[in-house]
């Protein structure tokens, strides 16, 4: 189920659509998928698919533009989790020197 959630992210992103883009983003954090997961499996590879279509002469630089407002009203969703460093904090390094 967590795939197709982001599959639907993936395909909103490629198609331009800022606003589905960010309901289904909205809908994935109430659904507990976690906001990297969403970032990592959705928003990247579709624009990768944005990267990819616009290499081949697919698609023009205006819709890269307009995938790229989409991309930002997802991150707009997730950013406020994203941001947040002790809720993905791995540790803490400490490095020193004996003299």
């Amino acid at each position: 189920m967590i795939t197709s959630e982001l599959e639907l992210i993936t395909k909103a992103l490629i198609k331009g659509q800022a606003n589905r883009v960010k309901t289904l983003a909205v809908l994935a954090i109430e659904n507990e998928i976690d906001p990297r997961t969403v970032l990592e499996k959705a928003l990247m590879p579709g624009m990768q698919e944005i990267a990819e279509q616009l290499r081949d002469n697919i698609i023009y630089i205006s819709d890269v533009l307009i995938a790229s407002r989409a991309m930002q009203a997802g991150l707009h969703v997730l950013n406020p989790f994203l941001s947040n460093p002790q809720q993905f904090s791995l540790g803490k390094v400490v490095i020193g020197t004996v003299v």
